[in-house]
């Protein structure tokens, strides 16, 4: 599985995942592509520095995007784009496996 955020132009690549899918570079060639891991995804601490490394990524490249929140509270109550996009994978059992 990877995980895309298209219009903000980000794919999560879950690298430890044995049933995870690498990131579709065909589908979306201008996508930066971030490896994370699924204890990463699930710790919202890891994920909130993972955003905040995206945020400085931005301001460093596009020069005065400010930061939006600054508290891990107020980064959870912030819902997930309309843009994320799940892909699922189908495993060699014919599951899916997301």
């Amino acid at each position: 599985m990877a995980l895309y955020l298209p219009r903000e132009r980000l794919a999560f690549e879950i690298v430890d995942d044995p049933c995870s899918a690498p990131v579709d570079r065909e589908a979306f060639p201008d996508a930066t592509v971030i490896p994370i891991t699924c204890e990463q995804i699930a710790d919202p601490d890891a994920m909130a520095r993972v955003a905040d490394a995206i945020a400085a990524r931005a301001r460093a490249s596009h020069g005065g995007i400010r930061k939006r929140h600054t508290s891990h509270r107020a980064r959870a109550a912030v819902p997930a784009p309309a843009s994320f996009t799940l892909v699922a994978q189908t495993g060699p059992t014919g599951d899916e496996a997301a």
